[in-house]
């Protein structure tokens, strides 16, 4: 069964371009069966990573989709997302330090 992520298809706004999220592969089970969005790109590296490229449109939904995998995602493009994430993961963790 398959579990819809990103319910914003519309693309509304300004096209921001594709991007591209790499995980671990111990959530490849779990991400595989995710679609964040109907046009996404997945493939898998050699050691079971899933990488999912997919057009973005509005950064505030697909952050969130984003950071709820903590750890196992890196955000490999576009740069200005990835700042962005770093951004909020930064701000998050100074409330624990």
């Amino acid at each position: 069964m398959s579990e819809v992520v990103c319910l914003d298809w519309t693309l509304k706004g300004a096209l921001l371009g594709w991007a591209k999220s790499t995980f671990t592969p111990e959530r490849a089970k779990r991400v595989a069966g995710q679609t964040w969005h109907p046009l996404q790109e997945s493939i898998f590296d050699d050691d079971g990573s899933p990488v999912l490229s997919f057009l973005r449109a509005n950064d505030r939904e697909i952050m969130g989709d984003i950071m709820r995998f903590r750890a196992d995602v890196q955000v490999l493009s576009q740069a200005a997302l990835r700042t962005k994430v770093q951004k909020c993961f930064l701000e998050a963790s100074a409330s624990y330090v």
